[in-house]
């Protein structure tokens, strides 16, 4: 009976023995598997606080030579144009000075226009009194008035919400970026932006009839700015790309 008994035991103990290590080795995989996890989540924030950081730093910038050039350039340039027209004023006899003026003050008008767009492309928010529907009917109309392409925009009027900077400021980088692939890529006539929102989510559909986008065109810089800036906003999006045309959808929260 002794020897049978020795045996159970022993039997046992080699059980328990790799049992015990079966779990230790779960428990290590465990460890190591959780370990990756959590590297690869810092990763990606660290990524994503770099990206954050980096669109952050571009907007300042653009937001200081905006600046800069509304303050700076656009001043002179209205004070250019004073004292030609003082000038005339006095000199009023000469053709010659009345044509001068003439062509001086389209020139002129012309740079300040430039530069007043400039200025909001570069930074859309220096101007306060814009709402996000304002920015994007001012762009689009300007499209609209190149002849190039022609774009509709419809908003759920009953629904209208202000958005935070960030999120206007995104969208219209997003909205702008896509628009400028449409032109470039795409052989559009129309360009359709309609926005509807929900229960604590808004909406925007994208659509043109064009020739749809290629796909070196869905690997480069554009798509990956909008994928960036959609990211920080916590926006979701989807593609859908065919021969009739190109049409992204984009929900965001509010």
């Amino acid at each position: 009976m002794s020897i049978y008994l020795y045996i159970i035991l022993g039997m046992t103990a080699t059980f328990l023995l790799c049992l015990a290590t079966i779990l230790f080795y779960i428990k290590y995989r465990k460890n190591i598997l959780k370990k990756q996890y959590e590297l690869k989540t810092a990763e990606v924030q660290y990524q994503k606080n770099l990206l954050k950081a980096t669109i952050n730093s571009q907007e300042s910038e653009r937001k200081r030579i905006g600046m800069d050039l509304h303050d700076e350039v656009g001043a002179n340039l209205s004070y250019l144009r004073l004292l030609i027209e003082n000038f005339v004023e006095k000199n009023e006899e000469i053709s010659a000075v009345n044509q001068f003026n003439e062509q001086c003050r389209a020139i002129i008008d012309n740079i300040i226009t430039n530069t007043r767009n400039i200025s909001h492309n570069l930074s859309p928010l220096l101007n306060k009194s814009y709402g996000f529907q304002d920015m994007i009917y001012d762009y689009c109309d300007g499209i609209n008035s190149s002849g190039k392409i022609a774009i509709q925009v419809t908003f759920d009027q009953d629904k209208i919400v202000k958005f935070s900077d960030t999120v206007t400021l995104a969208m219209y980088r997003v909205i702008t970026e896509l628009i400028n692939n449409t032109i470039k890529h795409s052989s559009a006539k129309l360009i359709t932006l309609c926005f509807s929102f929900g229960d604590g989510f808004c909406t925007m559909d994208y659509m043109d009839d064009g020739t749809g986008m290629a796909p070196d065109h869905k690997k480069g810089m554009g798509l990956q700015n909008i994928e960036s800036r959609l990211g920080m906003i916590g926006a979701s999006y989807h593609i859908k790309d065919n021969s009739s045309g190109f049409n992204l959808s984009v929900t965001w929260p509010v």
